[in-house]
């Protein structure tokens, strides 16, 4: 939980009054605080998606392993298969497949990292431009900010 503590001095048009200099200047460290805890949230998020991210490769290693094998013998078409499926409507970072209705920016990020990764990795390292629809862009920041607001307990 993100404590944020009213707040007035920092801006003209929330102060009452002219604050004092060490008012305006306790003002600007509570709200460079409040921002450093809101941005240590994304920082734990985003690490736990990277930790996490493609645990259906792992959970279902076997299963994939299999297809994969099938694929690369011509026996089975690894993009329809059930597996791959199944990988991306679970993965929530999959977002030309299947978009969350609660999609985040963390889960844009883990995307990017995906795409640039998997670009660089197995391609001849170059990466495709990433299009994602500014409708979904605009639904992951809007549920980010509900995301943080849920995180915040406001005192006044």
């Amino acid at each position: 939980m993100i404590i944020v503590h009213k707040n007035i001095y920092g801006d003209t048009r929330s102060a009452d009054k002219v604050p004092t200099l060490e008012e305006f200047r306790e003002s600007n460290a509570m709200h460079r605080n409040d921002v450093k805890e809101c941005m240590k949230f994304f920082a734990y998020n985003a690490h736990k998606a990277g930790r996490d991210h493609d645990h259906t490769k792992v959970s279902g290693e076997a299963e994939m392993y299999d297809e994969f094998v099938r694929a690369m013998n011509g026996e089975h078409n690894f993009a329809t298969g059930p597996w791959r499926t199944m990988h991306l409507e679970t993965e929530r970072h999959h977002l030309f497949s299947r978009v969350p209705e609660d999609v985040n920016l963390i889960d844009v990020l883990e995307m990017v990292a995906d795409c640039v990764c998997a670009g660089i990795s197995r391609g001849n390292g170059e990466v495709r431009r990433i299009e994602l629809d500014p409708e979904v862009l605009q639904r992951a920041v809007d549920n980010t900010v509900e995301m943080l607001k849920k995180e915040i307990d406001y005192v006044q």
